[in-house]
């Protein structure tokens, strides 16, 4: 998932130009926030594949961010944090962030753990668009059943062009 988006909350200036640098080396396009309440803000207009987060910010923690971003959203977090007692670590974790790394940090040791959490989201994001298509899905009176191609509300079939479901018509 080369070309993946990474939101940087980092209120230490050199740490997120360095992350930053060596991410867009690798591929990634990058935005840096300098506090919680920025980072927030870009969540919503950069719409990021994963988000680095430091725990010490500004005006923000990082916990309350991890929480937020959980509540509302389904991206992956990696705490980048000066924090490195155990219990710190343990709380990050349950706090919502998928891993957890502590400062100072090796920048290949970062990309890799970075890799292999898109690696993992597009794999699940495979296997869910795959599971999508040959299910039966009921909501309310609609029924889909995605191998057939079928759509019906309240028992009766329901047509629909390509465009309104792209896979309506089986190609021949």
């Amino acid at each position: 998932m080369n070309n993946a988006k990474i939101l940087i909350i980092e209120d230490d200036e050199p740490i997120a130009d360095l992350l930053s640098y060596a991410l867009s080396v690798e591929g990634f396009q990058t935005k840096i926030a300098s506090n919680g309440t920025a980072g927030m803000s870009e969540i919503q207009m950069f719409q990021p594949d994963l988000l680095l987060l430091d725990w010490m910010l500004p005006d923000l923690s990082g916990l309350d961010i991890c929480k937020r971003v959980t509540s509302e959203y389904n991206i992956p977090i990696f705490m980048i944090t000066a924090k490195s007692d155990i219990t710190d670590k343990v709380l990050g974790l349950e706090f919502g962030a998928d891993d957890y790394i502590t400062k100072p940090f090796d920048l290949r040791e970062v990309i890799a753990r970075i890799r292999t959490i898109l690696r993992r989201l597009e794999h699940s994001n495979q296997k869910d668009h795959h599971d999508l298509h040959h299910k039966v899905v009921r909501f309310h009176h609609i029924e889909i059943r995605s191998e057939e191609r079928f759509v019906s509300k309240h028992g009766q079939q329901v047509e629909l062009t390509p465009k309104e479901y792209p896979w309506h018509k089986k190609s021949t």
